[in-house]
């Protein structure tokens, strides 16, 4: 369950640890593709590499699946870690934590309704 406790923090539930600031939410939802991004991994368990997430993207994108890797790799997939809603590994090109998705639910599901 997503709660409030501040204008600027969301949490999955009150106390759990899990703060993503509101700001880093707004700016991970701001770009289509990560938007895409994160519609893909809340249906997989980590971890989710990177070709598989290409995999899944590539018709909708438009790009060859090593440019979408690469993409991945250095835009996207590092943006999405910065504002805490995934862990992504660079080491292993592996996103090895998504369960924060719930978390900014809500406003993905109104801005991948709005893209329609």
């Amino acid at each position: 369950m997503v709660e409030t406790d501040s204008p600027r923090r969301i949490t999955r539930t009150a106390g759990d640890g899990d703060d993503i600031r509101l700001n880093a939410v707004f700016d991970a939802l701001a770009d289509e593709r990560r938007r895409r991004v994160l519609r893909c991994l809340r249906d997989d368990d980590p971890p989710v590499p990177v070709e598989s997430i290409a995999r899944s993207l590539r018709d909708e994108v438009g790009d060859d699946e090593r440019t979408l890797e690469a993409s991945l790799h250095h835009r996207d997939l590092p943006r999405l870690d910065d504002s805490g809603v995934i862990s992504y590994d660079r080491e292993t090109n592996c996103v090895v934590d998504c369960d924060r998705i719930d978390a900014v639910q809500p406003y993905l599901d109104t801005a991948l309704r709005m893209e329609r």
